[in-house]
């Protein structure tokens, strides 16, 4: 019996290395499988967080790009502005110009036409002179004739012998 009982303790020591080895390879098999999970938690924690940040990228691009997009659409409404506000300012000035030269213009014909006044006023006082002038000899010349007939008879008929003698030559 003391052999049987020492068979079964060395049984007992056996089953209980072998259990001791299956308990220990389980546990390493266990905590090798839950380190690969935690590893694998550890990887989606990684990934989440670079789709977390390439997102953040992504949407921090989308508001940059739609913020540049709206700089841009005011840059380039408030160059239509200052175009326009230019084409006015050129339009505005062109006009000033013609108004400027057409003032000048009408300044010109009116200085012309001023001119044309004083030119026919002294012709036409001119022309009254020479009438008046005229009509003073005339009237003079009656006058002179009038005394000289009465004075000098002959001299007068001499004069106008003279006076058709020189329109028969010429």
């Amino acid at each position: 019996m003391v052999e049987v009982v020492v068979e079964v303790v060395v049984v007992v020591e056996v089953v209980v290395v072998v259990v001791e080895v299956v308990v220990v390879e389980v546990v390493v098999v266990v905590v090798e499988e839950l380190v690969v999970r935690l590893v694998r938690v550890v990887h989606l924690v990684r990934e989440v967080r670079v789709v977390r940040v390439v997102l953040g990228f992504r949407v921090v691009r989308l508001v940059l790009g739609l913020l540049a997009f709206r700089v841009v659409r005011l840059v380039l409404r408030v160059v239509l502005v200052v175009l326009e506000v230019r084409v006015v300012r050129g339009v505005l000035e062109v006009l000033v110009v013609r108004v400027v030269l057409l003032v000048l213009v009408l300044r010109v014909v009116l200085g012309l036409l001023v001119v044309l006044v004083v030119v026919v006023v002294v012709v036409v006082h001119l022309e009254y002179n020479i009438r008046v002038d005229k009509l003073g000899r005339r009237m003079l010349d009656m006058v002179v004739h009038k005394h000289l007939v009465n004075v000098y008879p002959y001299v007068l008929v001499d004069q106008q012998k003279l006076r058709r003698q020189w329109r028969i030559i010429i």
